[in-house]
């Protein structure tokens, strides 16, 4: 199957918004803009990411990129997680479904998603003249989540 040419044993995986309760492990790296929740690395996403190019097996991003308003901003992100991911390393994506009331309920969320939100990061014919680092489509759905739904992609980096 596709997923195949992809890492299956992560090696060093990136937790963007680690949240509160993060216990620290081997191999990860947690990164929160919220001290408090005592992430490894306390940094705003939308700066940037402070890592070198080409040093994750994994990135994951659980219910964090509905906060990034702008488009440049998200575009931004999109194109610094692409550059800290290995080739043929894996970034996992979860946000609330657009139907879902969390998505709309939550003051801080700027952004609604469904499962084809993320389709111009893995099939656009234009994505060289909008400044958009490709990704390789690996999964999307959506799953029931906390009396909502959320949607889940995975894509990679060839």
């Amino acid at each position: 199957t596709k997923d195949k040419k992809y890492f299956t044993t992560i090696m060093l995986k990136l937790v963007i918004g680690s949240g509160p309760g993060y216990q620290h492990q081997d191999d990860v790296i947690a990164l929160d803009y919220i001290a408090v929740f005592n992430p490894d690395v306390v940094r705003d996403i939308k700066r940037g990411l402070p890592f070198d190019s080409e040093k994750f097996d994994v990135v994951e991003a659980f219910h964090i990129l509905e906060h990034i308003e702008s488009n440049a901003d998200f575009l931004f992100v999109m194109n610094e997680v692409h550059r800290v991911l290995k080739s043929r390393g894996i970034f996992r994506i979860t946000v609330p479904h657009h139907l879902s009331s969390s998505a709309i309920d939550v003051y801080e969320h700027c952004r609604l998603f469904n499962e084809n939100s993320f389709v111009n990061f893995y099939s656009n014919p234009y994505a060289k003249e909008m400044g958009i680092e490709l990704y390789e489509f690996i999964e999307k759905g959506v799953r029931d989540k906390d009396g909502g739904q959320e949607v889940f992609v995975t894509i990679g980096k060839l």
